[in-house]
């Protein structure tokens, strides 16, 4: 996803079409239009920057496309200075979060954490670009890179290429878990984090 414009303004979320991408919409977001709206695209599944998933299932299940737009309209309510819609958004974002059931206390105790951060201190982070590909090339400490196969907020791409830029990382894929390996399989995130301490210290 990227985004440019007044990150308190109202949102335009655009959508390409077949076979474009996110780049197709720039006589827009380097228009005036930035200087009163939020201008928000994404790369729909296999299109630009985003995942590409085998086989015919992941692009014929409209279902699939529904989400992806979704989750790209949540993020906006992420972002919105009002309450109501943003406690919505941030409902949906932490249910994308796990692919795995947590239990409702530990849902709530998120949302609470989450809640605690300002819409515009959201929006400020989002609007970042960052590139840390000559850290992570120099970086000689032990790197474990903990991943789950179905995180959908940082897709697994990430991972591969943290660990084809990093020559001191190793990787630790959490089959059927998303975003938060820490809630979703805490004993065995915890057994490895004490593992991988012990190493750096010894």
């Amino acid at each position: 996803m990227r985004e440019w414009g007044r990150a308190d303004g109202p949102p335009i979320v655009f959508i390409h079409g077949w076979s474009q991408n996110h780049l197709c919409w720039d006589k827009q977001y380097e228009s005036t239009l930035r200087d009163e709206f939020r201008l928000v695209a994404y790369d729909l599944r296999g299109h630009g920057m985003s995942e590409a998933p085998p086989g015919p299932g992941p692009y014929t299940d409209a279902g699939l496309w529904a989400e992806d737009l979704a989750a790209i309209i949540h993020f906006v309510d992420l972002t919105a200075d009002d309450l109501p819609t943003n406690i919505r958004g941030m409902r949906s974002f932490l249910r994308a979060c796990v692919a795995k059931p947590v239990a409702a206390e530990d849902f709530e105790t998120a949302l609470c954490w989450n809640m605690a951060v300002a819409p515009q201190v959201r929006a400020s982070l989002a609007a970042r670009e960052i590139d840390g590909d000559d850290v992570l090339a120099d970086l000689r400490v032990p790197l474990l890179v903990t991943q789950g196969r179905s995180d959908t907020v940082v897709l697994p791409a990430m991972a591969e290429h943290i660990l084809a830029t990093c020559p001191a990382a190793e990787t630790s894929w959490y089959d059927g878990v998303g975003h938060v390996p820490h809630l979703e399989e805490p004993g065995r995130f915890n057994a490895e984090l004490a593992t991988l301490t012990r190493r750096v210290l010894g």
